[in-house]
């Protein structure tokens, strides 16, 4: 049991490092290209002629599933941690 969850908190680890990355990177795009449904109604913009790019689909994807493996890691890593910790001392 202990040598599957150091490695899944090693792995999850990894994965967060990857997953910051490409957060920043998918915020930026959606900083520099998204038109929000609201402004585009405020300036009386139909929808259909923008480019399908703007509405940012696969960056928010990506902000959502960083998110995601983050948490994953953060709690996994809390449940190791707690596992470590509270065991009893052998000797």
């Amino acid at each position: 049991m202990k040598g599957k969850l150091h490695t899944t908190v090693l792995i999850l680890g990894l994965m967060s490092v990857t997953a910051v990355i490409g957060l920043v990177l998918a915020l930026t795009d959606i900083y520099h290209e998204y038109l929000s449904p609201k402004l585009i109604s405020s300036l009386s913009i139909n929808q259909s002629q923008l480019p399908d790019f703007s509405t940012c689909q696969g960056e928010w994807f990506m902000v959502v599933f960083s998110v995601f493996i983050i948490f994953s890691f953060l709690i996994t890593n809390i449940i190791y941690q707690f596992k470590k910790f509270n065991k009893p001392a052998q000797g």
